[in-house]
């Protein structure tokens, strides 16, 4: 529990400290202000579950009479303005019985309790009792804030571009709780309207994306966290455009590298040579052992779904189908096919056709690769807050070659991020 001591006695805010540690609280977590200014100062730009407040004050210390005028000041700004964080709890302490009467009239329906400060031990006892059921009720309060979901949707892209493309399908706001991210609202087959957070991170890769999502899922709890963007494609198993559902997400590039030994030179493959302690010389080939643990979609609502629509397809209304064509005019993109299964997700761009081989050993099934839905998944799937449904779904752009194309991609942006939306209504309407 993090507390803002404002008092102008440094005997009373130590045993006030001395309480607070009493409750459990670390004293790095103990800020102590002593006149109003510095207690605005803070409060301007930290946030503390708890501000214990003496109700006569200087403004600044060493100038004029302490007075309740000058504690009332912050007050008003505290609660009438935004320019000062509220503390989740306040408690009044003053020895003036005055303060006491007009701090109730101001904020007494604001305020966890004013106590008036005697010459003994009892309004330590008294406080020491607030403080308690404070803490307890905190505990309670974040738990409770925890175990619940906040919004319903939220959209995760790496890149800008990727999230670009929900724009004229959405009406973006922005928070003003997190910056980057952008609140819409939206109403799926049901005629319920939802609300939705989208998120770009700016960036591609998995420790991107898992730091990014940890942070979205602690602050809006959503019901249901959906990326979407583009992916490379197996050639032969999928085609420019279409459609790839995450089933099942391999970490292609975990594992480690190694030497596998050979007892005699083999042109074009073995590329060390080995000395042993007996002299003898062995051959030896640079090989990366792969270590993969699959994460798959896992609640019924989003599996059945997805199958749903790998069965019966995505059909794009004739208004899309002349904005894909427009993006990529050189290519034919307006038939995309659903697929349904595994990919591999590494921290490396794959534009190397001979890194396919690796990629396929791991399972013979797998449709796609991207960067980033293995820590989507792995961050969804080990949140501590309460667990979202989770799903990653993106368009094919290339063929994990060195062939990329802005059109190309920016049509399967599109297209991705239609198809996101309609599994999201689904999926949200499924239950």
């Amino acid at each position: 529990m993090k507390a803002l001591v404002i008092h102008d006695r440094e005997d009373i805010s130590e045993k006030i400290a001395a309480l607070l540690m009493e409750c459990g609280c670390d004293r790095a977590d103990i800020i102590v202000a002593e006149d109003v200014r510095s207690a605005t100062e803070e409060l301007r730009t930290q946030m503390f579950d708890i501000a214990i407040i003496d109700l006569t004050l200087q403004y600044k210390k060493g100038l004029g009479t302490p007075s309740y005028e000058a504690v009332e000041n912050l007050l008003v700004e505290i609660f009438q303005t935004e320019t000062l964080h509220i503390p989740a709890d306040l408690i009044g302490i003053t020895k003036e019985p005055s303060a006491v009467k007009a701090a109730l009239k101001m904020i007494g329906s604001h305020v966890l309790a004013v106590i008036e400060e005697d010459h003994g031990e009892k309004w330590k006892k008294e406080l020491l009792d607030k403080l308690s059921y404070a803490k307890r009720v905190s505990k309670a309060r974040q738990l409770s804030r925890n175990s619940q979901y906040d919004i319903d949707l939220c959209i995760i892209t790496a890149l800008d571009s990727e999230l670009a493309a929900y724009d004229n399908r959405l009406t973006f706001v922005n928070c003003d709780d997190l910056h980057g991210a952008r609140r819409f609202m939206f109403t799926p087959s049901d005629g319920k309207p939802r609300k939705g957070v989208a998120f770009a991170i700016g960036r591609a890769g998995q420790s991107s994306v898992a730091s990014a999502t940890q942070v979205l899922l602690s602050q809006y709890r959503p019901k249901l966290i959906v990326m979407s963007g583009v992916c490379g494609g197996i050639t032969g198993k999928v085609k420019l455009g279409d459609i790839v559902i995450f089933q099942q997400v391999f970490d292609w590039d975990y594992g480690k590298w190694a030497i596998e030994e050979f007892p005699n030179e083999v042109p074009g493959m073995t590329d060390v040579e080995i000395i042993d302690d007996d002299k003898t010389k062995t051959y030896g080939r640079r090989a990366f052992l792969p270590r993969p643990t699959p994460l798959a979609l896992e609640q019924t609502a989003v599996t059945t779904v997805c199958r749903a629509m790998r069965a019966s397809g995505f059909k794009f209304p004739d208004g899309d189908i002349t904005t894909i064509k427009g993006l990529a005019p050189d290519y034919d993109l307006v038939s995309p096919e659903v697929h349904y299964g595994p990919v591999a997700s590494g921290g490396a761009v794959i534009a190397d056709e001979f890194i396919m081989p690796r990629i396929k050993s791991l399972n013979e099934d797998i449709l796609a690769a991207d960067m980033e839905s293995y820590g989507l998944y792995y961050a969804a799937k080990n949140t501590n807050v309460v667990k979202p449904m989770f799903l990653c779904v993106k368009a094919v752009s290339d063929y994990c070659d060195h062939k990329k194309n802005d059109g190309v991609q920016k049509a399967c942006n599109f297209i991705s991020s239609k198809v996101a939306l309609e599994l999201s209504g689904r999926i949200l309407t499924s239950f």
